[in-house]
């Protein structure tokens, strides 16, 4: 789960899972809020290298999430959500929310047994928000959490989980 706190640190990110996508022939990112709007201005680019990437759009509107694992669950290298947040929106009620955990639980089973990335995106909303004990955090959906912070012309991703990156950093 990657999580960014603005939009210029979302575009950077969103240059960088293109550019991820790029080097997996099966990729397929579910945009649910057109994903390269935020990169308009990268995309033409970055999308000619990731071309063989399935880009799925979402209309805005009612949503069933559990429509979702079929399209995203066919043995894919690397599944692509962007954003949480957005897709949260589209679950409004608790059926859904719940089908959204589901979701997350799913595919992130379907990663392990098939060894394969999946990558979401969420805004950090919830730092010293009240939430409900039934319904988890955005964030709490991933089994790794990672935070992208720009800065000095850099995207750093940072965990405060075990990582191969020297001091649980890395920075592209």
């Amino acid at each position: 789960m990657l999580t960014v706190q603005d939009a210029q640190t979302r575009q950077a990110l969103g240059g960088l899972i293109l550019a991820c996508a790029a080097l997996y022939p099966d990729a397929v990112i579910l945009d649910v809020d057109a994903f390269y709007c935020a990169n308009i201005d990268e995309f033409p680019r970055q999308a000619e290298s990731a071309r063989n990437a399935e880009v799925l759009l979402l209309p805005p509107g009612e949503l069933e999430v559990a429509s979702l694992p079929p399209i995203l669950l066919a043995r894919r290298k690397l599944v692509v959500i962007d954003d949480l947040n957005s897709l949260s929106s589209l679950a409004v009620d608790g059926v859904r929310s719940h089908q959204l955990e589901a979701l997350m639980s799913i595919l992130s089973y379907n990663t392990r047994i098939n060894n394969s990335w999946l990558i979401a995106t969420t805004f950090r909303t919830e730092a010293g928000s009240k939430r409900t004990k039934a319904r988890r955090s955005l964030s709490e959906l991933g089994d790794v959490l990672v935070e992208a912070q720009l800065g000095e012309g850099l995207l750093k991703l940072k965990t405060g989980q075990a990582s191969g990156w020297p001091g649980n950093e890395l920075e592209v």
